[in-house]
């Protein structure tokens, strides 16, 4: 994923640069949203993380938001370590819906969130069952 700014205060789509698989072609570069495609409907579990850059100012948050509207958040105080936010929820979704993450700080500036072998940010998402 690399490194992106994150502004103070405000919601910002995660921009992801890779993928690790993509099977079935959910991922959509462009917009940096997973689109669920025709024939895969089913309940899903989502995840989705976030690692910022330590700063022990404010709050840090990350969110899975939908086509359906914000689906889950995690939220916590700003740490003297680096932060990392872990987000998951169950969801029916259906061709066409669509799933980002979303990251969000308090700290008074701009704040990095990072993706590296150690740091990870990412979206994943695991069909646990179809629905007809």
């Amino acid at each position: 994923m690399g490194t992106q700014s994150i502004a103070n205060n405000s919601n910002v789509k995660i921009q992801f640069n890779r993928v690790e698989y993509d099977d079935f072609g959910f991922w959509d570069k462009g917009t940096n949203e997973i689109i669920i495609p025709e024939g895969m409907a089913g309940v899903y579990s989502i995840y989705t993380n976030a690692s910022f850059a330590s700063n022990t100012v404010g709050n840090r948050g990350n969110d899975i938001d939908s086509s359906k509207g914000r689906l889950a958040s995690t939220w916590i105080d700003a740490g003297p370590i680096q932060d990392r936010l872990f987000t998951c929820v169950q969801e029916r979704l259906f061709p066409g819906d669509t799933i980002w993450s979303e990251a969000f700080q308090t700290s008074g500036g701009a704040l990095n969130i990072e993706g590296t072998t150690i740091s990870t940010t990412a979206l994943m998402l695991a069909r646990m069952q179809p629905i007809d």
